[in-house]
């Protein structure tokens, strides 16, 4: 009785030991399906091959996934791939055949493939840019920051939107950046917030050149709350510099000095200069008419500034300028 008792256990303790067996050999089996979607996976992420300074290399690297693109069968991936490949051709000049493998792009559309249609509108509309036709680039880069919205692609809606800002010249440039701006702030996205900084700097630095300090301040202000929330320290810098620079020119001197001279201190205990900073701080000391203790300011903007082959050519007044105020 006893033996029989033990021989049903254990023969119930041997199914339930090959069952687990089956389990754990179903789990860490890798079927050839299973490989093939990891390799899959692994190319489905070519964004992250794009090196914007060589885009011959960029355009090298996609043409040798791309062979393996068509044979994973997914249309929608292959598509969106040659997108990418026409502006890395797009950047090299190579414009007839850029606008030959969007021709291919679009062959390949079906309703079911909203994003790669953005794109598709994104890389068209860049490619007329670059090309010189403007007026086709704003309308098509329209297409695809209205594609891209209806479809939740807000990263690309701010990529179109900012393109249309820098190709359009007349009054209406600021309102895209600020739509794009509102994308970004609004969305939880981390890749669609990265455009913040970019958008805050190009629209503050837009008001102040058209003397709308109190607008540049909220920006910047903005900007700097943004970065200090990154702890991004050169950024912050940045910031503080702008939000500084602003004041000045509000004529709030005493809070300008007090966010320019914190950060000069701040520089100078990490053991460096910024030009720009001490020429900020000579400016200062100007308007309170204490032209001696500019001197060491000024100095210190011209002998880092004036290293900076773009100035010399571009602001050589301005550097004359402060070589003059700080006695040299």
């Amino acid at each position: 009785m006893k033996y029989s008792m033990l021989f049903s256990g254990l023969s119930k303790l041997f199914l339930i030991v090959a069952a687990l067996a089956v389990i754990l050999a179903a789990c860490t089996e890798t079927p050839q399906f299973r490989k093939y979607d990891m390799s899959y996976a692994e190319k489905k992420d070519f964004d992250r091959m794009w090196n914007f300074a060589d885009p011959a290399g960029t355009e090298a690297e996609f043409r040798r996934i791309l062979p393996e693109a068509r044979e994973l069968g997914d249309v929608a991936y292959h598509a969106e791939l040659l997108t990418q490949l026409a502006r890395a051709e797009g950047m090299q000049g190579k414009f007839e055949d850029a606008a030959a493998t969007l021709q291919q792009v679009e062959s390949m559309l079906t309703p079911s493939m909203p994003r790669v249609k953005v794109r598709y509108l994104l890389e068209r509309g860049r490619l007329y840019n670059m090309a010189g036709d403007n007026d086709r680039a704003v309308l098509t880069l329209n297409d695809a920051f209205n594609a891209a919205r209806d479809c939740g692609e807000d990263y690309y809606a701010v990529d179109a939107a900012t393109l249309i800002g820098k190709i359009k010249s007349d009054d209406k440039t600021m309102s895209w950046d600020i739509k794009a701006l509102e994308i970004s702030e609004a969305s939880r996205n981390s890749e669609v917030q990265s455009w913040r900084g970019n958008l805050y700097n190009r629209i503050g630095w837009s008001f102040f050149g058209s003397r709308e300090y109190e607008k540049a301040l909220d920006i910047f202000r903005r900007n700097l709350a943004w970065q200090e929330s990154r702890g991004e320290v050169d950024q912050i810098r940045l910031g503080k510099y702008a939000v500084g620079r602003t004041l000045r020119m509000m004529k709030n001197i005493e809070e300008s000095y007090r966010i320019m001279y914190a950060l000069y201190q701040e520089l100078e205990g990490a053991g460096l200069k910024d030009g720009y900073v001490c020429e900020e701080l000579g400016e200062i000391m100007m308007v309170n008419d204490n032209a001696e203790g500019a001197k060491d300011y000024f100095s210190c903007a011209w002998q880092e500034l004036s290293k900076n082959p773009e100035l010399q050519q571009t602001q050589a007044e301005r550097l004359a300028r402060m070589k003059k105020l700080a006695g040299l």
